[in-house]
């Protein structure tokens, strides 16, 4: 049995715009977007290249390009991102909510697969190989992905697409 509470948005993105500085003034790069993501669901940004799906995602976890500026509302666990200081979102991104970039090449050793790198803290930390292995298995299933213990051992140019997921 689900609760209401279970069923609040995590993530609630409302009618949010970007504009980007350009050399004739602010361009706007994201036009009145709107989406969340409940707790057990994953939510997938879908576009063609260039339509925003990325400057969407740095708006939400306080990475945009310096001098740009956002319009609309953004609320992560019921709480105002776009009215926190840079110091509390800084709090917020990486332990409470990421982004893991599509480009596998910037964000993932192509040489190595998916489980060893998603396990690579633990091993840094003296955990041995079947207890790595476990918890990547662990992790990428949290995250939504289906047939984790196969798909750890992909490597990154074999996943592919733009879904959060949340827990």
């Amino acid at each position: 049995m689900t609760s209401a509470t279970d069923e609040r948005p995590l993530l609630e993105v409302v009618g949010l715009s970007v504009d980007v500085p350009g050399a004739g003034g602010p361009i706007r790069i994201v036009d009145d977007v709107s989406f969340s993501v409940r707790p057990g669901r994953t939510t997938g940004l879908i576009g063609e290249s260039g339509s925003g799906k990325t400057m969407t995602a740095n708006a939400v976890i306080g990475l945009l390009p310096p001098g740009s500026t956002t319009q609309g509302q953004i609320w992560w666990r019921r709480r105002d991102l776009l009215a926190m200081s840079e110091a509390e979102r800084r709090a917020v991104r990486g332990r409470e909510i990421a982004m893991i970039f599509q480009d596998p090449l910037a964000a993932l050793n192509p040489t190595q697969t998916i489980g060893t790198q998603v396990g690579e803290i633990l091993r840094r930390n003296g955990a041995g190989r079947q207890e790595v292995r476990n918890a990547a298995v662990q992790l990428l299933t949290r995250a939504g992905i289906p047939d984790a213990a196969r798909r750890a051992r992909e490597y990154p140019h074999q996943f592919s697409g733009a879904c959060a997921s949340a827990p």
